[in-house]
Protein backbone atom coordinates (compact mmCIF):
# COMPACT_ATOMS: atom_id res chain seq x y z
CA UNK A 1 0.00 0.00 0.00
CA UNK A 2 1.49 3.10 -0.76
CA UNK A 3 0.23 6.46 0.47
CA UNK A 4 -0.60 10.06 -1.42
CA UNK A 5 -1.04 12.91 1.45
CA UNK A 6 -1.46 12.37 5.03
CA UNK A 7 -5.36 12.65 5.08
CA UNK A 8 -7.37 9.20 4.99
CA UNK A 9 -9.24 9.56 2.09
CA UNK A 10 -5.96 9.83 0.09
CA UNK A 11 -5.10 6.60 0.63
CA UNK A 12 -5.43 4.56 -2.77
CA UNK A 13 -4.66 0.87 -2.52
CA UNK A 14 -2.46 0.09 -5.90
CA UNK A 15 -3.87 -3.53 -5.75
CA UNK A 16 -6.79 -2.14 -6.51
CA UNK A 17 -5.61 -0.92 -9.88
CA UNK A 18 -5.64 -3.18 -12.66
CA UNK A 19 -6.19 -4.02 -16.37
CA UNK A 20 -9.95 -4.60 -16.83
CA UNK A 21 -11.09 -7.26 -18.11
CA UNK A 22 -13.26 -5.63 -20.70
CA UNK A 23 -11.61 -2.74 -22.04
CA UNK A 24 -7.53 -2.00 -22.11
CA UNK A 25 -7.85 1.19 -19.43
CA UNK A 26 -6.31 1.26 -16.31
CA UNK A 27 -8.72 2.25 -13.87
CA UNK A 28 -8.86 2.29 -10.06
CA UNK A 29 -11.98 1.12 -8.00
CA UNK A 30 -12.70 2.74 -4.82
CA UNK A 31 -14.66 3.00 -2.02
CA UNK A 32 -16.40 6.77 -1.03
CA UNK A 33 -18.82 6.98 1.81
CA UNK A 34 -20.35 9.53 3.67
CA UNK A 35 -18.68 9.71 6.88
CA UNK A 36 -18.02 13.42 6.72
CA UNK A 37 -21.42 14.66 5.67
CA UNK A 38 -20.17 18.33 5.81
CA UNK A 39 -17.56 17.44 3.00
CA UNK A 40 -19.71 16.90 -0.62
CA UNK A 41 -19.07 13.76 -2.75
CA UNK A 42 -17.38 16.68 -5.35
CA UNK A 43 -15.05 17.83 -3.15
CA UNK A 44 -14.38 13.83 -1.92
CA UNK A 45 -13.55 12.98 -5.69
CA UNK A 46 -11.36 15.78 -6.40
CA UNK A 47 -9.36 14.99 -3.31
CA UNK A 48 -9.38 11.64 -4.36
CA UNK A 49 -8.57 11.77 -7.97
CA UNK A 50 -5.69 14.77 -7.77
CA UNK A 51 -3.11 13.24 -6.28
CA UNK A 52 -3.40 10.47 -8.89
CA UNK A 53 -2.88 13.05 -11.65
CA UNK A 54 0.03 14.19 -10.86
CA UNK A 55 1.90 10.43 -10.36
CA UNK A 56 4.81 10.00 -12.74
CA UNK A 57 3.43 6.67 -13.67
CA UNK A 58 0.25 7.86 -15.06
CA UNK A 59 2.06 10.19 -17.62
CA UNK A 60 1.23 7.90 -20.45
CA UNK A 61 -2.55 7.45 -19.21
CA UNK A 62 -5.78 10.44 -20.25
CA UNK A 63 -4.25 12.91 -19.16
CA UNK A 64 -7.29 14.00 -17.46
CA UNK A 65 -8.77 10.86 -15.51
CA UNK A 66 -12.29 10.09 -15.87
CA UNK A 67 -14.69 8.49 -13.45
CA UNK A 68 -17.62 6.65 -13.36
CA UNK A 69 -20.02 6.32 -9.76
CA UNK A 70 -21.96 3.78 -9.22
CA UNK A 71 -24.49 4.87 -5.89
CA UNK A 72 -25.09 1.63 -3.95
CA UNK A 73 -27.88 1.41 -1.55
CA UNK A 74 -30.77 -0.11 -0.08
CA UNK A 75 -34.27 0.45 -1.23
CA UNK A 76 -35.97 -0.69 2.82
CA UNK A 77 -34.23 2.59 4.14
CA UNK A 78 -35.23 1.58 7.58
CA UNK A 79 -34.33 -1.75 7.48
CA UNK A 80 -30.51 -0.40 6.25
CA UNK A 81 -30.37 1.83 9.92
CA UNK A 82 -31.63 -1.28 11.83
CA UNK A 83 -29.36 -3.25 10.71
CA UNK A 84 -26.12 -0.16 11.17
CA UNK A 85 -27.73 0.51 14.63
CA UNK A 86 -26.92 -3.23 14.94
CA UNK A 87 -23.53 -2.79 13.66
CA UNK A 88 -22.86 0.14 15.92
CA UNK A 89 -24.21 -1.91 19.12
CA UNK A 90 -22.12 -4.76 18.00
CA UNK A 91 -18.83 -3.57 16.15
CA UNK A 92 -20.24 -6.44 13.95
CA UNK A 93 -20.29 -5.29 10.02
CA UNK A 94 -19.72 -8.25 7.98
CA UNK A 95 -21.25 -11.73 7.80
CA UNK A 96 -22.10 -13.37 11.48
CA UNK A 97 -20.57 -11.96 14.37
CA UNK A 98 -17.14 -11.18 13.71
CA UNK A 99 -15.75 -7.98 15.52
CA UNK A 100 -14.14 -5.14 14.02
CA UNK A 101 -14.95 -2.25 17.06
CA UNK A 102 -17.27 -1.30 19.21
CA UNK A 103 -18.86 2.21 19.43
CA UNK A 104 -21.58 1.12 21.70
CA UNK A 105 -22.60 -0.83 24.45
CA UNK A 106 -24.56 -3.92 23.50
CA UNK A 107 -27.30 -3.05 25.75
CA UNK A 108 -27.94 0.29 23.49
CA UNK A 109 -29.55 -2.51 20.57
CA UNK A 110 -32.86 -1.94 21.99
CA UNK A 111 -32.69 1.56 23.80
CA UNK A 112 -34.99 4.37 22.65
CA UNK A 113 -32.24 7.00 23.30
CA UNK A 114 -29.19 5.44 21.26
CA UNK A 115 -32.32 4.65 18.43
CA UNK A 116 -32.84 8.61 18.51
CA UNK A 117 -29.14 9.02 17.72
CA UNK A 118 -28.38 6.37 15.34
CA UNK A 119 -31.58 7.12 13.27
CA UNK A 120 -30.50 10.78 13.08
CA UNK A 121 -27.32 10.27 12.24
CA UNK A 122 -28.44 8.16 9.18
CA UNK A 123 -30.63 10.26 8.31
CA UNK A 124 -28.22 12.97 7.81
CA UNK A 125 -26.28 9.98 5.63
CA UNK A 126 -29.29 9.55 3.54
CA UNK A 127 -29.66 13.52 2.69
CA UNK A 128 -25.89 13.07 1.87
CA UNK A 129 -26.34 10.24 -0.48
CA UNK A 130 -29.99 12.31 -1.89
CA UNK A 131 -27.55 15.48 -2.48
CA UNK A 132 -24.85 13.39 -4.29
CA UNK A 133 -26.82 12.13 -6.55
CA UNK A 134 -28.39 15.43 -7.76
CA UNK A 135 -24.73 16.55 -8.38
CA UNK A 136 -24.52 13.66 -10.07
CA UNK A 137 -27.36 12.57 -12.15
CA UNK A 138 -25.40 10.49 -14.76
CA UNK A 139 -24.46 8.28 -12.13
CA UNK A 140 -25.78 4.78 -11.84
CA UNK A 141 -27.94 3.07 -8.64
CA UNK A 142 -27.58 0.05 -7.26
CA UNK A 143 -29.88 -0.74 -4.59
CA UNK A 144 -29.01 -3.99 -2.65
CA UNK A 145 -32.85 -5.43 -3.35
CA UNK A 146 -32.07 -5.49 -7.31
CA UNK A 147 -28.52 -7.09 -6.96
CA UNK A 148 -30.19 -9.76 -4.88
CA UNK A 149 -33.63 -10.28 -7.39
CA UNK A 150 -31.35 -10.61 -10.33
CA UNK A 151 -27.55 -10.22 -9.72
CA UNK A 152 -26.37 -11.19 -13.06
CA UNK A 153 -28.93 -8.59 -15.28
CA UNK A 154 -27.82 -6.22 -12.63
CA UNK A 155 -24.21 -6.72 -13.00
CA UNK A 156 -24.36 -6.93 -16.59
CA UNK A 157 -25.58 -3.33 -16.80
CA UNK A 158 -23.04 -1.74 -14.86
CA UNK A 159 -20.60 -3.72 -16.62
CA UNK A 160 -21.95 -2.10 -19.93
CA UNK A 161 -21.98 1.29 -17.85
CA UNK A 162 -18.00 1.26 -17.41
CA UNK A 163 -17.06 -0.60 -20.46
CA UNK A 164 -19.33 0.19 -22.98
CA UNK A 165 -18.96 -2.14 -25.82
CA UNK A 166 -17.84 -4.94 -23.88
CA UNK A 167 -18.65 -8.36 -25.67
CA UNK A 168 -21.68 -9.53 -24.52
CA UNK A 169 -20.45 -13.20 -24.59
CA UNK A 170 -17.65 -12.58 -22.78
CA UNK A 171 -19.42 -10.70 -20.28
CA UNK A 172 -21.93 -13.41 -19.62
CA UNK A 173 -19.01 -15.97 -19.56
CA UNK A 174 -17.50 -14.05 -16.66
CA UNK A 175 -20.97 -14.09 -14.87
CA UNK A 176 -21.73 -17.41 -14.56
CA UNK A 177 -21.88 -17.59 -10.82
CA UNK A 178 -23.89 -17.73 -8.16
CA UNK A 179 -23.81 -15.12 -5.33
CA UNK A 180 -23.16 -16.74 -1.94
CA UNK A 181 -25.93 -16.68 0.27
CA UNK A 182 -24.57 -16.36 4.15
CA UNK A 183 -25.23 -19.48 5.86
CA UNK A 184 -23.23 -18.66 9.08
CA UNK A 185 -24.48 -20.09 12.44
CA UNK A 186 -25.21 -16.51 13.58
CA UNK A 187 -27.59 -15.09 10.63
CA UNK A 188 -30.59 -15.62 11.87
CA UNK A 189 -30.12 -14.38 15.16
CA UNK A 190 -28.63 -11.83 13.63
CA UNK A 191 -31.76 -11.18 11.43
CA UNK A 192 -34.30 -11.47 14.30
CA UNK A 193 -32.73 -8.71 16.26
CA UNK A 194 -32.56 -6.76 13.15
CA UNK A 195 -36.09 -6.77 12.19
CA UNK A 196 -37.19 -5.93 15.86
CA UNK A 197 -34.59 -3.10 15.50
CA UNK A 198 -36.69 -2.20 12.53
CA UNK A 199 -39.84 -2.55 14.25
CA UNK A 200 -38.82 -0.02 16.87
CA UNK A 201 -37.73 2.54 14.63
CA UNK A 202 -41.33 2.24 13.16
CA UNK A 203 -43.15 2.26 16.29
CA UNK A 204 -41.77 4.86 17.25
CA UNK A 205 -41.55 6.81 13.37
CA UNK A 206 -37.85 7.71 13.86
CA UNK A 207 -37.25 7.84 10.68
CA UNK A 208 -40.46 9.74 9.26
CA UNK A 209 -39.09 10.98 5.83
CA UNK A 210 -38.87 7.12 5.18
CA UNK A 211 -42.18 6.77 4.27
Amino acid sequence: MKRFGKRPWQNIILARSTSPVFDPQLFFSCKVQPYQEHISLKQHINQLWEPLSRRNWLENQDKKLKYNLIFLRRSNVVRSAASWHFSLCTGAFDKGLTYTFQRWPMAALFDHKYLIKSTTEYQRKLNWLKQSQADFPDAQVLTHEELLLDPVQKLAGLINYLSPGADENHVKNVLNFRIEIDRSPFSKDRLKIIEEIERLILKFNLMPDAH
